[in-house]
């Protein structure tokens, strides 16, 4: 990020999120949390997290707002994100209000970021797809951990661009696989325990086999209408069939990890 650049170099500058937004607009933030390619997050976040109203949550690198729009809606969580391009953050803003979710959202930058109110901290910190974008992805997990309050949750979801789904973004979108650094469950682990702060609650591969952050459906679209509609029902009939397959390393589309911080207050 352009502030931080002296700290940790991000594979995804400032430039590279401008042109991905705004080629992808959002409209509405609502979704159905058991459909399938969230579902099994949905589960994880059920069985880990508390739902108590009066806790405060944050996302960094929030924008659209999806996240906040589910945290609050199915947790009751009071909640802020954190986004550092200033049309990003009026625009999840604004989509917040539309569902008539008050939340906080503040510009700034994680690696310099200082609150408003010194000691400012959050009883769940969250990202989803956040610490791949940097080469020392530790100094980002850090960042989290000092915002979250003692006895606070931490949830990192990271797409797993190992094997199948690297290999297929690396061919659709080769910029896009550029802007991530391809993490392993291990990795994620190593970089969490080295702080020595925190006990990990559940961790592991989740979601079934899906295409629909690899840009191949995107791509199809670019061909003409016949080609598109004949893929797009193969495409569909292999990922409904692969429901009944385990999660794992090779099918599952995202990394995640509920982790807590040991200090207890």
């Amino acid at each position: 990020m352009d502030k931080s650049s002296k700290i940790v170099r991000s594979l995804a500058p400032k430039k590279f999120w401008d042109s991905k937004w705004s080629s992808f607009p959002f409209r509405s933030l609502p979704f159905n949390p058991r459909r399938r390619n969230f579902r099994d997050l949905h589960g994880l976040f059920l069985r880990n997290l508390p739902r108590q109203e009066n806790l405060e949550f944050l996302e960094i690198g929030c924008y659209p707002g999806r996240y906040l729009w589910y945290f609050n809606k199915y947790f009751g969580y009071q909640v802020s994100g954190m986004d550092y391009i200033d049309w990003c953050c009026r625009e999840a803003n604004n989509l917040l209000k539309n569902c008539g979710v008050q939340g906080e959202i503040i510009q700034a930058d994680i690696f310099s970021y200082k609150p408003a109110s010194p000691g400012r901290q959050w009883d769940i910190v969250a990202s989803f797809g956040f610490i791949e974008h940097f080469e020392n992805s530790r100094e980002a997990v850090k960042r989290h951990l000092e915002l979250l309050k003692p006895g606070g949750f931490l949830v990192l979801v990271v797409p797993n661009h190992q094997g199948i789904y690297g290999k297929i973004l690396k061919k659709t979108f080769p910029e896009i696989f550029r802007a991530h650094r391809i993490m392993s469950r291990e990795t994620i682990l190593k970089e969490l325990q080295s702080s020595g702060e925190i006990e990990i609650m559940e961790e592991g591969y989740y979601g079934r086999l899906g295409f629909g952050h690899t840009g191949l459906v995107e791509k199809l679209m670019d061909k003409n209408p016949f080609i598109y509609h004949a893929a797009r029902v193969l495409v569909f009939g292999i990922e409904n069939t692969a429901r009944i397959l385990p999660r794992s390393a090779a099918l599952s589309p995202y990394i995640a990890v509920i982790a807590r911080n040991k200090n207890h207050g």
